[in-house]
């Protein structure tokens, strides 16, 4: 996925990189964005990663996470009292 995307976009702003989560190589206050995507319900402490994501963002910056959850889920209670 990384080595498409690096196809598709050129940028010297965007930057794809495979790192451990856990242990990122970056200094504190480094990128605008981070994104963890579909990862964070398969990683032993993802709490960590979290950790790590919010270290490396600078103040204001974004952080987006989506994550994939296998099951049913009801909807939220609209509160329509039906």
């Amino acid at each position: 996925m990384i080595r498409q995307a690096k196809k598709q976009v050129h940028s010297s702003r965007l930057h794809f990189s495979v790192q451990d989560a856990t242990k990122l190589p970056y200094g504190p206050e480094s990128f605008d964005a981070v994104v963890i995507s579909n990862a964070l319900h398969v990683m032993p402490h993802p709490e960590k990663a979290l950790a790590e994501a919010w270290r490396v963002l600078k103040p204001g910056g974004w952080l987006f996470a989506p994550t994939f959850v296998w099951g049913k889920a009801e909807a939220p209670d609209s509160g329509s009292g039906s």
